[in-house]
């Protein structure tokens, strides 16, 4: 089991709308999953897809539906970290 492995408590998809994007280090986006706002933590190994290309931080704008990878960290309990973010684009009207 790796470090990283160690302190993952549990982890999954989910699907949200982007509402702010934190230019931070770590970089942080705030999420709307639901009914609840999520801070997400970026891992700077981080992978962003936007559709089916390879997308970067600047694909990341506010209003924009994203499927992100979360992972709770033992210790942290409202800490959520991404490794993964999908960028769905805007259907063509």
């Amino acid at each position: 089991m790796s470090e990283r492995e160690e302190h993952v408590i549990d982890d999954g998809w989910a699907q949200g709308e982007l509402l702010e994007v934190m230019e931070s280090w770590p970089m942080q986006l705030l999420v709307r999953i639901g009914e609840e706002d999520v801070i997400l933590e970026v891992s700077p190994e981080a992978t962003i897809t936007f559709g089916e290309a390879a997308g970067s931080a600047r694909d990341l704008q506010p209003g924009r539906q994203v499927r992100v990878h979360l992972e709770h960290l033992k210790g942290y309990p409202s800490s959520r970290l991404t490794h993964e973010v999908e960028i769905h684009p805007a259907a063509e009207p």
